[in-house]
């Protein structure tokens, strides 16, 4: 039904994203079944702001790309609704995790 007739009123499902660039397909563009636009959103200033993001490489397209996703937030495009939490352990070891995964190369084993 996302994809398809639009017939829907609510959805969680779930959308993992590292990068702001990546959710653009879902919040502008062709509706389905021609894009992946589910919601049928029209939001001139974040199709702006967006395109304007994509065109900064780096950190430098940060505070604008912000600003696209403020303005889905602000109009009530998406709502954010829940943030997972998942543990990761281990035992006499040290690593770091950067979105949600364990850093391969970090890990050092102690005893």
């Amino acid at each position: 039904m996302l994809f398809n007739t639009g017939e829907w009123d609510i959805s969680l499902a779930p959308v993992t994203l590292l990068l702001p660039s990546q959710v653009s397909s879902f919040v502008s563009g062709p509706k389905p079944p021609a894009g992946t636009n589910f919601a049928h959103i029209e939001n001139e200033k974040y199709t702006s702001e967006a395109a304007k993001a994509a065109q900064l490489p780096g950190d430098s397209g940060c505070a604008t790309w912000l600003a696209a996703e403020s303005a889905l937030i602000e109009r009530l495009d998406v709502v954010p609704y829940v943030n997972s939490v998942v543990p990761i352990f281990g035992s006499n070891a040290r690593f770091k995790v950067n979105f949600g995964t364990i850093e391969p190369s970090s890990v050092r084993m102690y005893s």
